[in-house]
């Protein structure tokens, strides 16, 4: 006789891809005729906007650019000039199997930019970005359900609770603001540059919504009169949703922000005019509990089970990790103007047990010197971290700066102190096997076979093991040993009750 389970189907993201993409880009900005000719770049301020994202049968489209903004100085004067520019830049990603109707999720900033004089009218800007990729694909695993109505089947059931990515979700929102500088403060004349990070603060699952809220730190460079320089910073909150297809209240939800525009500009003598556009990314993650049949038995007959295989990938634990940075520039300031933190791409290794992480750092500064001159510094360096994990597992992680960045002049550099933050998470590819059917072939009643049997156990053996070795059952073995526990000890003696 030959039988099968019923099929059932779990239905989660599958990880396609992970990848790291790097691009440089460059270009050549003249001094306008009306202008002195340059000296000396103080500092390039650079930021990046994602413009579109496209999945392509075999590859992955990004496209966006990096607007930047030289800060230097013409001859002997002490007040600043500014040049311009955006560049655009598309990265073109080849990935094996790749569909268009799979879904990309990226996070992409500025790693580093920096820019010099080539000539009195010529300057040069350099930027180079790095997008975090993660490429999914919704899939079904299938498990085997079986029925256990017939008496003779005996069924050995295990759980595996698996946290699995379950719907990715993502919303394109515009916010328009008009701060205005508190009182206090010198009016503006022109802003040399305009720094917005938005972060998020608060994140819910209402039914078939994700429900966020977040606020966008913007930093604020400007020139007074006089050519002071000084720096003003505002928070700018928001609230958001995000519509999904699924319905969920138990699960967890996580939330990425990816600036795809921004342009700040002088409003008035006292207020700015900021357009914002932001892209909202979501992942929405659940414990799903496969339950799965990995032996079987047949009372009064023999079984050759049908053994499917099944490999899911799950999570397997999430943590944030922080950690305080100093780093000390070289340069004899008296006052700092700003201090722009450019974060790399985390380096993960794993050996003995623990997964170390290394995130490499930049920093650039604009201020002044005693005399009120304006001048810059840059220093790298980088954050490391350890933490237990599994040699099976694999790390992701994404690292940020959240909260201010401090920078503390002495009496030959400068001291530069923030907070970096890592999301991490570790998964592993979860194999097991499962029954979903077999076939039976009855076997003849013995009539002189005993109806019970004493034995005692040579080591520690599982109630379902002798079950199965004497084709009996698992409730008539307990009942007749009173059995308290699933495994019975060596040097017990049992009474076996055959079937």
């Amino acid at each position: 006789m030959e039988f099968a389970f019923e099929e059932k189907t779990v239905s989660h993201l599958q990880l396609l891809a992970e990848e790291w993409l790097r691009q440089e880009e460059t270009a050549e900005l003249i001094v306008p005729d009306s202008e002195p000719d340059a000296a000396e770049v103080l500092d390039c301020f650079a930021s990046c906007v994602v413009r579109s994202k496209e999945c392509q049968a075999g590859s992955v489209l990004i496209s966006g650019g990096i607007q930047a903004s030289l800060l230097y100085l013409a001859g002997e004067e002490t007040t600043p000039r500014l040049l311009e520019t955006y560049l655009p830049f598309s990265i073109k990603k080849e990935i094996s199997g790749c569909e268009a109707s799979d879904l990309a999720q990226l996070q992409c900033r500025v790693t580093h930019a920096d820019g010099r004089v080539l000539n009195s009218r010529k300057l040069l800007v350099r930027a180079e970005i790095g997008c975090d990729l993660h490429l999914y694909r919704p899939a079904a695993e299938t498990i085997y359900v079986p029925d256990a109505s017939d008496p003779h089947l005996q069924l050995h059931r295990r759980q595996y609770p698996l946290l699995l990515d379950l719907e990715a979700g993502e919303k394109l929102f515009a916010m328009e603001e008009e701060p205005e500088l508190p009182a206090g403060r010198p009016d503006p004349t022109r802003i040399l540059f305009a720094r917005a990070q938005p972060s998020v603060t608060e994140t819910r699952l209402a039914g078939s919504r994700m429900v966020c809220k977040g606020v966008v730190s913007l930093q604020v460079l400007y020139e007074a009169a006089e050519g002071q320089v000084t720096r003003w910073d505002c928070q700018l909150p928001f609230s958001q949703f995000i519509d999904l297809a699924g319905s969920y209240e138990e699960e967890t939800c996580t939330l990425q922000l990816q600036l795809a525009g921004c342009e700040v500009t002088l409003n008035g003598e006292r207020r700015l005019s900021c357009d914002l556009m932001l892209l909202a990314q979501c992942m929405v993650r659940g414990y799903r509990t496969l339950e799965i049949v990995d032996d079987a038995y047949w009372l009064g007959g023999s079984m050759q089970a049908k053994v499917s295989p099944c490999s899911i990938r799950c999570q397997l634990d999430q943590q944030q990790l922080s950690q305080t940075v100093y780093l000390e520039v070289p340069a004899q300031m008296y006052l700092v103007h700003d201090a722009q933190v450019l974060v790399g791409r985390p380096e993960v290794s794993q050996h003995d047990g623990r997964t170390e992480i290394r995130v490499p750092v930049a920093v650039s500064l604009c201020g002044a010197d005693a005399a009120g001159h304006l001048c810059g510094g840059t220093a790298q360096g980088a954050a490391e971290f350890s933490q237990a994990a599994s040699n099976l597992s694999h790390c992701s992680c994404a690292a940020y700066v959240t909260g201010e960045v401090f920078a503390t002049p002495g009496a030959d550099r400068v001291q530069v102190r923030f907070d970096l933050t890592l999301q991490c998470q570790w998964h592993a590819l979860c194999s097991f096997e499962s029954i979903s059917g077999g076939v039976v072939q009855a076997q003849e009643e013995t009539p002189d076979r005993p109806s019970v049997i004493l034995r005692t156990l040579e080591r520690d053996t599982s109630v379902w093991d002798i079950a199965k070795a004497c084709n009996t059952t698992q409730e008539r073995l307990t009942k007749a040993n009173e059995l308290q526990e699933d495994v019975i000890p060596a040097g017990t003696l049992l009474l076996l009750p055959l079937a």
